[in-house]
C-alpha cells in the first residue's frame, strides 16, 4: 500500500508560513530515490535551497536511514549544508516513520544563515576573533561538514575513493573494486533506501543479481 504524504504537504507549507522567508521546507519521498522530492514552500521570492520538485534523494537522507533503529527521537537538527552560490543553510531533518517504523520520507526545513554570518563575521573583526572563512577552514581540517549529495553522487564519490581518483573507465574496475564500493555503500546505508541496488548496479556495470550476490558475501 502506498504511503499516504497528504498531511506532510500541509505540514510542509505549515512550516515554511512559520518560519519565514529565509527558511525553505522539502519534503522527500523514499519511493524512488530518483525523483524524491515531492512538495517543496518557501515564502520568499527565490529558492533558499536550490531544490526542486523531482530532484533526487539528498545524501543526508541516507544517513538518517542508517540511524533509524537507533534510540533517540526521529530528527536532526542543525546539520550543516552549502549550495550551489557557496551560501550556507542550516538544515532541519524529521524522519517521517509509518506504523512499523520505517522510514517513508523526510521533511527538511532550510535555513539561509549567510546573512546571520556576514554580520557576525563584521563584529568579530571589529573585536580581533576568528572569521567564518577560518572557522570553515578549521572545520575542513577536522570537523565535519555534511554535503547533501544525490544517491548517484554518492555513489560516484566513493567510486573515485576507491579507485584512488585516477581517471579509469567503470569498464576497468575490477571484481575486488566493485566488490569494495559496494562494501562502502552499504556501510553508508545506502542499499536501505529502495531502487538503490538497480542505481548501483548501473553506474558500476553489472546486474542486480550480480550486487545482491556481493552484499550476500558481506554477511558471511
Amino acid at each position: 500500500m502506498k504511503f499516504d504524504f497528504t498531511t506532510y504537504r500541509h505540514l510542509t507549507h505549515f512550516i515554511a508560513a512559520c518560519m519565514g522567508e529565509f527558511t525553505e521546507v522539502v519534503l522527500y519521498s523514499f519511493e524512488d530515490i530518483n525523483h524524491s522530492v515531492i512538495e517543496l514552500a518557501h515564502t520568499g521570492n527565490v529558492s533558499i535551497s536550490g531544490i526542486s520538485l523531482g530532484d533526487p534523494l539528498s545524501g543526508f537522507a541516507v544517513t538518517a536511514m542508517k540511524d533509524k533503529g537507533k534510540e533517540g527521537p526521529p530528527y536532526y537538527l542543525k546539520h550543516t549544508d552549502k549550495v550551489a552560490d557557496n551560501r550556507s543553510l542550516i538544515a532541519n531533518s524529521f524522519l517521517i516513520l509509518d506504523k512499523q517504523k520505517l522510514p517513508m520520507g523526510m521533511i527538511t526545513a532550510y535555513t539561509d544563515v549567510s546573512m546571520y554570518q556576514h554580520v557576525a563575521g563584521i563584529f568579530e573583526r571589529l573585536a580581533g576573533g576568528a572569521s567564518h572563512q577560518q572557522r570553515e577552514y578549521a572545520a575542513d581540517k577536522g570537523q565535519i561538514m555534511i554535503q547533501e549529495l544525490s544517491p548517484s553522487a554518492m555513489i560516484q564519490q566513493v567510486v573515485d575513493e576507491i579507485t584512488g581518483g585516477n581517471p579509469i573507465t567503470i569498464k576497468r574496475l575490477t571484481t575486488k573494486e566493485k566488490i569494495a564500493i559496494v562494501e562502502r555503500l552499504n556501510r553508508e546505508g545506502l542499499f536501505l533506501i529502495k531502487g538503490a541496488v538497480s542505481q548501483v548496479a548501473s553506474v558500476i556495470e553489472v546486474s542486480e543479481a550480480t550486487v545482491y550476490r556481493y552484499l550476500s558475501n558481506l554477511t558471511k
